[in-house]
């Protein structure tokens, strides 16, 4: 247990740094909390790995849950604006969409 605490700590870190991960980092940080409980009890020569697992987990939680808070502030505030700017945008959006498709499409097919 103390090592399976280790290994889904390190692996709650290394997914927090990751969109997708980051909300696999979740779980994975506290399943190493609550297997590094047990850990300590059972297997006593493991202790340390235990601890080291309990730290990695709270530190992949915390970031994981500060990389989910970030992006999600950052895509409502994206969605908030988009709403906001009503008509004006969605004009903007399909002036920039038929540009830039026309940088793509061969002579004779150009829509401007």
């Amino acid at each position: 247990m103390a090592v399976a605490s280790l290994v889904l700590g390190i692996l709650s870190i290394l997914g927090a740094f990751t969109v997708v991960g980051s909300v696999a980092g979740l779980p994975l940080g506290i399943l190493a909390i609550v297997f590094s409980g047990p850990g300590k009890r059972r297997e006593p020569e493991k202790h340390g790995l235990a601890t080291a697992g309990l730290i990695t987990g709270i530190i992949g939680l915390v970031v994981s849950i500060l990389i989910v808070a970030i992006f999600g502030t950052i895509i409502w505030a994206a969605f908030a604006a988009i709403e906001s700017s009503g008509p004006e945008i969605e004009r903007s959006l399909e002036e920039f969409f038929q540009n830039f498709g026309n940088q793509f499409a061969p002579e004779g097919k150009k829509t401007i």
